[in-house]
């Protein structure tokens, strides 16, 4: 379960690197062509960033899990706020030298601290998710060692039960041949007395 939990956190991670990817090239192509045609799909993306990010809140569970999102979060906003003024200088008319010293000072910047929060949030998750499987491995050769153990305490105690029920059979078989015997001995002296007369 921890392990499936975890997984999802890192499938959760890799998305919100996918929908960032998608963001910025949205951005990138807005700012090189001005096609506006790009600003709606920019919305869904941002959209679809929000929806992850929320999830990723609501499934949080640990403090230090919540924080990461959270901080993701932030990273975004910090980053949107910049690809916003990059798209409202573009539509304003600015040149490209001063779009782009936009994207040098602040843009790259908050792209690589986004992009940092999240490779920080997948790699949490990948440690748990190992963390987890080790885990496993441990209670599984935990387990394979009680099984060794009480199968062979089932088979001394059958080996056990196996020798004494033999000692036990062999005492009794010996007394009753011994009766066997007496009274055997016993009928051959009265046979012998019956035949001779005595």
């Amino acid at each position: 379960e921890v392990i499936n939990i975890d997984a999802r956190r890192i499938e959760r991670g890799l998305q919100l690197h996918g929908e960032a990817e998608v963001e910025i090239s949205r951005v990138r192509g807005f700012v090189i062509s001005a096609d506006a045609t790009l600003l709606p799909e920019l919305e869904k993306d941002r959209e679809n960033f929000a929806n992850v990010i929320a999830d990723g809140k609501a499934s949080a569970t640990t403090a230090e899990g919540s924080a990461m999102v959270v901080a993701i979060e932030q990273a975004h906003a910090r980053y949107t706020d910049v690809a916003d003024r990059m798209i409202a200088a573009r539509k304003a008319g600015s040149s490209l030298d001063e779009i782009n010293q936009l994207i040098e000072t602040e843009g790259r910047p908050a792209i690589a601290d986004l992009e940092t929060k999240l490779d920080d949030y997948v790699a949490r998750a990948e440690r748990k998710v190992h963390a987890g499987r080790d885990e496993a491995s441990d209670v599984a050769s935990s387990a394979q060692v009680v099984a060794l153990v009480v199968t062979g305490a089932g088979l001394l105690l059958c080996i056990v039960l196996a020798v004494w029920l033999t000692r036990s059979l062999t005492r009794q078989i010996g007394a009753a041949v011994q009766q066997v015997q007496s009274s055997s001995a016993e009928l051959q002296a009265a046979a012998t007395q019956q035949a001779t007369g005595t």
